[in-house]
């Protein structure tokens, strides 16, 4: 990963955020559905192109009129629309988290980060759990050349996140249910090990990965113990380098 790959919005637009919104409630001359209201006020509130998961609407409808139409949204932003990741009541303060993942192929580094106050929280480093199965990256490539070798590594890196982030969390007195956005970076080799990917290609000719720009997950999608719905970004890679990382 170098800074010349990083798309342009990331230097100016955080992955999440929060709005206070106070909806009109509805009545006669105004049946709007209940989710069509949310979304037309955060329209207007500048937040457009808004995805909702569609198993998350009748929660959503839910949250709203128990909290009688005055809500915090939890918005997360994927480079082209911004989506709803929760509903809050409007009169709780909402602690906005995120996890910041150097992905070295010798030692993780972890940050946990308050996002509404832009700053660092808790930082820590462990050994990469991979290491057993291969000190070197190319000798992990051959490792995960079947596909019972690729999960087994990638299993250890979801394993050694979900221990390190619970720890610190717990150590700073959060929930990881305020855990909204994992960022992760590594090399090539790296972040197709996270995602379960086949890393076979990297180091052989031509050295082509399977992708260098990541799509947008969710903690869920890999078994992260954050916030269910919580954005997991990995940073674009360039090429198919596979040397050392720290």
């Amino acid at each position: 990963m170098v800074v010349d790959s990083l798309p342009e919005w990331l230097g100016h637009q955080p992955l999440i955020e929060t709005v206070h919104l106070r909806l009109t409630p509805p009545h006669l001359g105004d049946n709007t559905a209940d989710l069509d209201r949310l979304l037309r006020v955060l329209r207007q509130h500048g937040y457009s192109a808004i995805q909702v998961h569609p198993l998350r609407v009748g929660t959503f409808a839910e949250l709203i009129r128990q909290r009688h139409y005055e809500i915090t949204a939890v918005l997360g932003y994927t480079s082209c629309h911004w989506e709803l990741l929760d509903i809050k009541a409007a009169d709780v303060p909402v602690t906005l988290l995120a996890f910041a993942i150097d992905l070295g192929s010798s030692r993780l580094a972890f940050y946990l980060l308050d996002v509404g106050q832009g700053r660092i929280l808790a930082q820590d480093a462990v050994a990469n759990p991979q290491i057993p199965h291969g000190e070197d990256i190319l000798t992990r490539i051959q490792y995960a050349r079947d596909e019972k070798g690729r999960r087994h590594l990638q299993r250890l890196l979801i394993e050694c996140f979900n221990d390190t982030m619970g720890r610190m969390l717990a150590e700073s007195g959060f929930s990881t249910a305020d855990v909204y956005a994992v960022a992760t970076a590594g090399n090539t080799t790296m972040s197709h090990l996270l995602l379960g990917l086949d890393p076979s290609s990297i180091c052989r000719e031509p050295y082509i990965p399977v992708v260098n720009q990541f799509p947008w997950l969710h903690s869920q999608d890999l078994g992260l113990a954050v916030h269910a719905h919580a954005l997991v970004y990995v940073f674009p890679n360039v090429g198919s380098y596979f040397g050392e990382g720290p």
